[in-house]
Order: C-alpha cells, then structure tokens, then sequence
C-alpha cells in the first residue's frame, strides 16, 4: 500500500512511517518508509495478510501531527493579527517609541508703506513642532513565541498597527521564524 500525502513534507512524512512503525512493526521488521516527502509505502504486516481493510482501517484511526509553516496573517485594514503559538523570534532587541514631526505654515501678506514703490506679497511663515515619548522596550528570553512578543508590546500600550510594524520589521532582520502574509 502506498499513502500519498496531500501535502508533500518530509516532517510529516517520517512522523507518519514512525507511527505506523510503532503500532504494526515487529522487532528490527519496518513495515513503513518514506519513499520521499508525499509517499509513504507500507507493506502490509502477516497478521493482517488476509484482513486488509481491517489493517487499513486501523492505519487510518493512527494520530499524526502534520508539520506546518509557520505563518503570521496580518490585515493593516482592520489591525488584525492571527498567529499560531509555535512561530518563533531569534534573540533580537526592540526598541519602539513615538515620534511625531508637525509641521505647519502659515501665509501672511507683507505690504510696503504707503506711497512707497514696492508690491505687497505673500510670505510663508514655517513653524516646527517636534514631540517624542519616551521609547518603551520588551525585553523576551530565548525563543520566545510571537505570541508572546505581542502580549508584551500590548502590556505597553502598544497598538495593533504598532506590533504589526514591529512584526513586519523583525521578518525584514530575518529574526522571525515564520512567513508573514498581509491581507
């Protein structure tokens, strides 16, 4: 019997020969190997020679957990976030503060004295405004989870837009260990 797995992964794959390894082999007899990452061939042990849809069923009831990327979803429209606990983010620092520039012109008119031979114009004044608040900063242990770096940057008062820069920002320094997607 051969199983084709629907989707091909060499992690899921060896994890489905060492189940079936470990429920119908005997000893030093494999009854399953990976042929590659979508197939797996099992040969039918000599219990079940004469029962195959009983050996089939109970290959079927056998549990596997199908390895999966890790995958940040991110939609900038509505700020949400939908991450599995298991993506991981290398030792990194993140160092998030507010600063906003505002700049501002004004136009007055600037008109010379009567009876004089100049030409009244229109002058701009600029002003700017700097303000910055205080940088916050979320200290996280080795491998921790992007679950957890949210919740930190949350217990900061970060917002939704913050972390999702943040986390945009810490796939581009190739610390996060997963594909982030932006719906």
């Amino acid at each position: 019997m051969q199983l084709q797995l629907r989707q091909a992964d060499f992690t899921t794959a060896a994890r489905i020969v060492v189940a079936i390894n470990k429920r119908f082999g005997t000893g030093e007899t494999a009854v399953a190997h990976a042929e590659n990452s979508g197939l797996v061939s099992v040969k039918t042990p000599a219990a079940y020679r004469a029962k195959t849809v009983e050996f089939v069923a109970e290959v079927e009831e056998l549990t596997v957990d199908a390895d999966r990327p890790t995958r940040i979803i991110i939609n900038e429209r509505t700020g949400t976030i939908i991450m599995g606990k298991e993506v991981r983010i290398a030792p990194v620092a993140v160092l998030h503060g507010a600063l906003t520039v505002e700049i501002q012109t004004t136009f007055t008119a600037s008109q010379p004295a009567p009876f004089a031979q100049g030409q009244t114009i229109v002058v701009p004044n600029t002003g700017v405004t700097v303000k910055e608040e205080k940088a916050r900063n979320v200290i996280l242990k080795n491998g921790a989870t992007v679950e957890e770096l949210v919740r930190a940057l949350m217990s900061i008062g970060s917002t939704a837009r913050d972390v999702i820069a943040i986390l945009q920002s810490l796939r581009a320094a190739g610390a996060l260990d997963g594909e982030i997607e932006v719906i």
